[in-house]
């Protein structure tokens, strides 16, 4: 995790030189940036079933509250269109539910009320995967939605202060009811669950 942290900074300070030298009659068209964000889980919607122990097949589904905490750190490359609008590319490592830990890649669409180089608010909504090394959980599709309030810190750099909801539809791992054992093989049949949670974060931008 501190080696992702040092790369993903690193990688962000040195792109930042180049874009400053984008700056035309106050126009910039690339952007980076590193985003910090802190995600609260509230809500679960879920389905599984699985071969027990003793060779019968358990199947459940419902939904619940399920209340779990996980930190986000992304990277972004991406470009200013129109004015207001800005489309990015976001990559980097993220929780999900109780133990599944991904690296997320996603697209994001930004609209900024103010001009450039102004305070103002901002709206967002984003939308990805999140691969994980774990074979049970494979890829879980991320979507996110929200606003915020951009601060311009000089030198083309902003902070942006955000808050929104996020949806992931992923495959968290199946303990057996039993021996309190993970489920793996082919004695995993299906997985699918739908997280909600909402979220808190700042980002700076060059």
């Amino acid at each position: 995790m501190k080696k992702i942290i040092l790369t993903l900074s690193v990688a962000m300070l040195f792109m930042a030189f180049p874009i400053q030298g984008q700056e035309r009659s106050g126009h910039r068209k690339f952007t980076a940036g590193l985003e910090w964000n802190y995600s609260a889980q509230l809500f679960n919607d879920f389905e599984y079933n699985y071969i027990t122990v003793v060779g019968d097949r358990s199947h459940c589904m419902g939904s619940k509250f399920d209340y779990h905490t996980n930190g986000q750190l992304l990277g972004s490359l991406g470009c200013n269109l129109f004015g207001h609008s800005n489309i990015s590319i976001y990559a980097g490592y993220a929780g999900l539910g109780n133990d599944n830990r991904v690296f997320p890649v996603s697209v994001r669409y930004t609209y900024a009320f103010s001009k450039r180089k102004s305070d103002g608010y901002l709206a967002y909504a984003d939308g990805g995967i999140g691969v994980s090394n774990e074979k049970a959980h494979n890829y879980s599709r991320i979507f996110k939605s929200g606003g915020g309030y951009r601060i311009y810190i000089g030198n083309n750099a902003n902070m942006d202060f955000m808050a929104g909801i996020q949806a992931a539809f992923t495959h968290p791992g199946i303990f057996d009811a039993d021996t309190g054992r993970e489920v793996t093989g082919s004695n995993f049949k299906k997985s699918d669950a739908w997280l909600y949670s909402i979220s808190l974060g700042m980002s700076i931008n060059f």
